[in-house]
């Protein structure tokens, strides 16, 4: 089964957001694969387009980049998860308890600026739908 670039940006690059984890995940997908498929060249495209538009410097992944990545993933898992089942998942949890205290600390601060975000947004579209909604009888 062959995917498009389209795909492969939603699915395998969304959680990176620094341009270097893009890069680094691009090529273990290319190494994965290679020799590349006519299907699978646009990841070569896709890491030749990210090496041209940023430095080697802009490429770097520090540490401080992977620990705002890890926090970051988690916390968005943790506000999905407080938002559709109000509660956090025991996994999520033990993960975000097993950080350090001001990683820990950054975890909580994001998840419940993330879930009151998304509380909102779907309280803001049920208003919306409400409002469109036809009532009476046809």
């Amino acid at each position: 089964m062959n995917i498009n670039q389209l795909e492969y940006e939603m699915f395998a690059l969304a959680d990176f957001t620094h341009p270097g984890m893009r890069l680094h995940q691009i090529q273990k997908d290319i190494a994965q694969r290679f020799p590349l498929s006519s299907a699978d060249m646009f990841l070569q495209a896709m890491k030749d387009a990210i090496m041209a538009k940023h430095t080697p410097a802009e490429l770097t992944v520090t540490e401080e980049d992977v620990i705002n990545y890890h926090i970051t993933r988690l916390a968005k898992i943790m506000s999905v998860d407080m938002l559709t089942t109000g509660k956090t998942s025991q996994d999520a949890m033990l993960q975000a308890i097993n950080l350090p205290d001001d990683n820990f600390d950054a975890v909580i601060r994001l998840t419940n600026k993330l879930a009151t975000a998304l509380n909102s947004r779907v309280k803001e579209n049920e208003s919306i739908t409400n409002a469109n909604h036809i009532t009476g009888k046809l």
